[in-house]
């Protein structure tokens, strides 16, 4: 996993070199919640 910032605590997120997503940081409360990962598809 590579995790690439975007902007103030929005990052992208790649597996090798595909693109999964965009993470939030706000929206993680707790290590022990798990979070989505919000795709944009064109």
């Amino acid at each position: 996993m590579t995790f690439e910032g975007v902007d103030n605590d929005i990052w992208k997120v790649f597996h090798r070199n595909v693109f999964l997503g965009f993470f939030d940081k706000k929206y993680l409360r707790n290590k022990q919640q798990s979070t989505r990962l919000e795709t944009n598809l064109l």
